[in-house]
């Protein structure tokens, strides 16, 4: 099941050796939103010099993904440069070395999501709707059915996500009509005939507005 949209926040979104990425915090971002579509969480477990591997959460299972950064390669003088398998790879970015994607029969993984990708998740967007309820039971029950994802004992992470929407979607009222006195005036301007009134405070906001369209009378057409 595709849970996070990494076609979109991407532009791919398969695993698949020798793909590569423009640098290490994309690359690991790919990697853990990739892991709950795989229906598993990962960490990273391996740091050594210029590659980096994730693994399965699972100790038992074998699945694993690999990141290698690509160095300038030195073309000797004389030589003729062969077309190598990572000629594709620009030097400085991080590459898919080693893959495997077979979980173990044993494996007892499952989906561990921060809050950023629970936000990414349609089982959470579809619970959270501006002037209707949006509890945390009714977001960990909408997301375990829609995304089968279990964050029942993750009440901080679905929280934080919760709050962090809500914030979005209020607007501060000085924000919401700092527009208007624009607006109007650029209406009056291209409806002859209509009129304006704005009074603003000293800081120029807007504290009242009344409009009127005025009737064009034939006499004033040939005046």
């Amino acid at each position: 099941m595709t849970k996070l949209g990494l076609m979109r926040l991407y532009g791919q979104d398969q695993l698949v050796l020798h793909a590569f990425f423009d640098d290490l915090p994309v690359a690991g971002a790919f990697v853990r939103d990739y892991a709950p579509n795989a229906n598993r969480g990962v960490y990273r477990k391996y740091a050594y010099g210029n590659m980096k591997t994730w693994v399965c959460t699972s100790h038992s299972c074998g699945w694993l993904v690999s990141l290698t950064k690509k160095r300038a390669s030195v073309a000797s003088a004389g030589k003729v440069k062969k077309v190598m398998k990572l000629s594709h790879v620009p030097s400085g970015a991080y590459y898919i070395s080693k893959l495997n994607l077979t979980p173990s029969q044993c494996c007892t993984s499952s989906p561990d999501v921060n809050a950023r990708q629970l936000k990414e998740l349609t089982g959470f967007t579809a619970a959270i709707l501006e002037d209707h309820s949006s509890g945390l039971t009714r977001v960990v029950n909408s997301v375990d059915k829609v995304d089968d994802i279990n964050m029942k004992s993750k009440h901080a992470v679905v929280y934080r996500a919760i709050q962090e929407v809500k914030a979005s979607l209020t607007v501060s009222p000085e924000v919401e009509y700092s527009l208007l006195p624009g607006f109007m005036e650029a209406f009056a301007e291209a409806n002859p005939g209509s009129r304006v009134c704005l009074e603003l405070d000293s800081r120029n906001s807007l504290v009242r507005i009344q409009d009127a369209i005025l009737p064009v009378w034939e006499v004033d057409e040939r005046t």
